[in-house]
């Protein structure tokens, strides 16, 4: 942590004279605060911080005392070093720490569909696009890696055999802890500006689950539940059955459960029955994926840019 006794006062001084007036150890710990690769740059950084009146640092390493500026704004320390680190130079941090609060986050983006309907090319697609914009992303699925996970993956595969109850109240803890996991939760992510997009959510649970359960109970499990975020927008891809079933005949050694032409028809029909009764609450938009490659990927980037 920086000491600010003697950077508090540099506020007019020159970059290269304020770098000459710090300690070999005030230099370091700049540097780190800011994640700049020179005192040079961090300095600069840490000029403009205080011109703006965002943050000023307490006298000793204890202790952070932000101004009313920094307060308004409802910045933290931890977010400061986020913003800064992150950023690729001075206007971007600047833009960052100045963005209203609700840009700041990242954006959750779903992608639903049909087994075989293309979701893990399309994914990568639209990461590639959203990272060559500028953007930071996360890629993540769901069912997750974690323990629960594993029991419904085996459950899926035929290993094990668990009834449409069991198996959405496994989904449910999964989700719970791919959400708020303070490691590697979705939340985690979105807090620090990073867009998420994650294949398959609780869409699914409802459209899988729903063939055999109580559709009231289901979306209200998933829907109702604090620890269980909105994502900012849905895509599903869409196609004819028959050409999933023959997709997955194609390209897979196994199948699942749930993979054959007969059940992806009841579960295309119970995703229209889902989206219709989530519509009026949620940005659900559906693309046909009987199409060029290219002009999926791009249907599919002009609804999320709609998000920024």
């Amino acid at each position: 942590m920086i000491t600010g006794i003697k950077l508090c006062d540099m506020k007019g001084t020159g970059v290269k004279d304020g770098i000459n007036e710090l300690s070999v150890s005030d230099k370091r710990r700049l540097v780190e605060w800011y994640g700049k690769e020179s005192a040079d740059d961090a300095l600069e950084l840490y000029l403009w911080c205080k011109g703006q009146a965002a943050v000023c640092f307490g006298e000793d390493e204890e202790s952070d005392v932000f101004s009313e500026k920094a307060s308004s704004l409802g910045i933290t320390v931890d977010e400061l070093y986020e913003y800064y680190s992150s950023a690729d130079g001075l206007d971007n941090a600047q833009e960052r720490l100045l963005m209203p609060a609700d840009e700041k986050k990242g954006r959750f983006i779903v992608l639903e569909g049909l087994d075989g309907a293309g979701k893990t090319t399309n994914m990568q697609r639209l990461a590639s696009s959203l990272t060559a914009m500028g953007r930071r992303v996360y890629v993540t699925a769901e069912p997750t890696c974690t323990a629960v996970g594993g029991v419904i993956r085996e459950t899926l595969s035929g290993t094990g055999k668990r009834g449409a109850e069991e198996m959405a109240a496994l989904f449910l803890a999964d989700r719970i802890n791919h959400n708020m996991n303070p490691n590697n939760g979705i939340q985690q992510f979105l807090n620090k500006g990073i867009d998420v997009i994650c294949d398959r959510y609780y869409y699914s649970s409802l459209a899988y689950q729903g063939i055999d359960s109580d559709l009231d109970w289901l979306i209200a499990c998933n829907t109702t539940c604090p620890a269980i975020l909105k994502p900012d927008i849905c895509i599903f891809l869409d196609l004819q059955p028959e050409i999933c079933a023959r997709r997955i005949s194609r390209t897979r050694l196994t199948t699942d459960i749930f993979e054959t032409e007969e059940t992806i028809r009841r579960i295309r029909q119970r995703f229209a029955d889902v989206f219709s009764r989530l519509s009026d609450n949620e940005n659900i938009v559906a693309v046909t994926t009987d199409k060029p490659r290219d002009v999926i990927a791009e249907t599919i980037l002009k609804a999320v840019k709609n998000l920024f």
